[in-house]
């Protein structure tokens, strides 16, 4: 997973300065040097700027980050590690969850599209915020699928309805006049 977001965030090709990607360790037994062991063992000899920062916290402070981003996180004994969701949490500038995106959401645009949302037009351009117009976030899958869609289904479903009546109001009236 924390390859997959330093490789979809440089995806989303917003410069470094738009956006910070942290990691907090769920497992208590963790130390700063655990911490970094993790990132150098899943990204390598990556650019330095790139890294996420990877923070350990106290089980006091971790019960009440996961409480607030209602996050659970369950030790399996039998592999000796905590079985959790992946997911990235997109958090506003005002520490209030934006979005949730699932690992199939990793995806440079849906990214940037969720960087611009929780950016509130800070973040992104121009043509993102005219792509949100057209895409909405679908938290049941954790993506952002094509509003246009639903639109036009909708719009079709209507136009169908609206034909197969104006046919039986016609129908209706043929048969009066010839009765």
């Amino acid at each position: 997973m924390v390859s997959m977001s330093v490789e979809a965030l440089a995806a989303t090709g917003l410069p470094r300065d738009d956006y910070g990607l942290v990691l907090v360790g769920i497992d208590p037994r963790d130390d700063p040097a655990a911490a970094r062991r993790m990132l150098a063992d899943t990204l390598g000899d990556r650019d330095a700027s790139a890294r996420p920062r990877a923070l350990i916290a106290s089980d006091t402070a971790l019960a009440r980050l996961t409480g607030a981003l209602g996050y659970q996180a369950v030790y399996d004994a039998g592999t000796d590690s905590f079985a959790h969701p992946a997911a990235a949490i997109l958090l506003a500038a005002d520490g209030r969850v934006a979005r949730v995106l699932s690992p199939l959401a990793l995806t440079g645009r849906d990214l940037r599209l969720a960087l611009t949302e929780a950016g509130e037009g800070r973040v992104g351009s121009l043509a993102d915020r005219l792509t949100l117009l057209c895409y909405g976030y679908d938290a049941a899958r954790g993506l952002y699928t094509p509003l246009i869609q639903r639109i036009l289904t909708g719009a079709g479903i209507v136009t169908i309805l609206a034909i197969a009546l104006l046919i039986a109001a016609l129908i209706r009236l043929t048969h009066r006049r010839q009765a």
